[in-house]
């Protein structure tokens, strides 16, 4: 039997999907103040986070942990699409960027990536997540697990929060020297690492969804605005630089953290909302599809944000977000539904 859908946590991946097309808009723009630059690191240290204690709150909410046919369901939503996803990315890759960009072959320097798990931007996070709800399903899948223990997933919550310390301290500042053929496998194992704690803290989540969901109002409106006085007390943590796509952390413990806060701040104003809001709600649906197809379209920002301040319009990077994420909406619905049903399992729709 399928789980109840939920459109709240619908509408907070709508949300996140925003935040990161928005923050590589702001990356690839350099001309924007300090303002923005700073909005972005906050963004940063938790939109990726959001999506794996989401990914945990479903899990839990599901009650697939054990479920062993869940394996092959898994190969078909993410690696399925992770690596159909690889090979256009990378015939892509060989018409305009086939060989010694910056010194490497970067057609042959993608299929290792993809092979081996490391993942192109933005492919990597499918890869991780495929590795990290895998590693989870075994783990939580021996018998110390079967009852649902609250205390064993709290232990495997503090062991994997622990191993994030202690390896991104043996890897931070990263090998730069590093060849890839090494490098690459190691950091698409070590990503994992705080992907468990993150999709841990999502299933701790699951046990008090219905609870938090069903509260008056007035309740949750008191959660939402202590999630923002926490936010503004901790405000110092959330401007470290943070990268897990290359596993470059300039202090785990704190983004761990502003994972934690940060997503609890998402979801906390999403449940504020007591029905859908139409086409929101279906962009949440579809953020697998437009987690990759938006990444490509972003360097155009850079030549339209000289148009929008030609025609006086402000916060221009707002308003192309806003209509790439539209415009991966429509691409998604209009042409990716048809592949998927013409090429592909529909279940690999997100």
């Amino acid at each position: 039997m399928d789980k109840k859908r939920y459109f709240q946590i619908d509408l907070a991946k709508a949300i996140g999907i925003f935040l990161v097309i928005l923050s590589h808009v702001i990356f690839f723009n350099k001309d924007l103040g300090a303002g923005l630059k700073l909005f972005n690191r906050f963004i940063n240290s938790f939109h990726m986070p959001l999506f794996f204690i989401i990914s945990g709150l479903n899990l839990g909410l599901s009650n697939r942990i054990e479920d062993k046919s869940s394996y092959r369901l898994l190969c078909k939503k993410i690696l399925k699409p992770y690596f159909v996803w690889s090979i256009l990315y990378i015939i892509l890759f060989s018409l305009y960027l086939p060989y010694d960009y910056f010194g490497v072959d970067t057609v042959g320097e993608k299929i290792y990536s993809a092979i081996s798990l490391y993942g192109m931007i933005p492919l990597w996070f499918l890869s991780t997540l495929f590795i990290g709800q895998i590693v989870y399903r075994f783990v939580t899948g021996f018998k110390i697990f079967n009852s649902h223990s609250k205390f064993s997933h709290f232990l495997l919550l503090l062991i994997s929060f622990g191993l994030s310390v202690l390896i991104n301290r043996e890897f931070h500042p990263y090998p730069s020297n590093l060849d890839i053929l090494y490098a690459y496998p190691i950091i698409a194992v070590c990503r994992v690492i705080p992907v468990l704690f993150f999709l841990e803290t999502g299933y701790f989540l699951s046990l008090i969804w219905e609870k938090y969901i069903n509260l008056e109002m007035k309740f949750k409106f008191l959660f939402f605005l202590l999630n923002i006085l926490i936010l503004y007390l901790l405000k110092d943590i959330f401007m470290y630089n943070n990268f897990l796509s290359y596993f470059i952390i300039q202090d785990m413990k704190s983004f761990m953290a502003t994972g934690i806060l940060g997503s609890f701040l998402v979801i906390s104003f999403c449940g504020l909302f007591k029905k859908e809001i139409g086409i929101i709600t279906e962009i949440g649906k579809r953020t697998m599809d437009i987690m990759t197809l938006h990444l490509q379209p972003i360097p155009i920002a850079y030549f339209l944000s000289y148009i929008f301040a030609y025609l006086g319009l402000k916060n221009s990077v707002f308003i192309y977000s806003i209509i790439l994420l539209m415009a991966c909406y429509l691409v998604s619905k209009l042409v990716c539904d048809k592949i998927r049903f013409h090429f592909m399992d529909s279940t690999s729709k997100n």
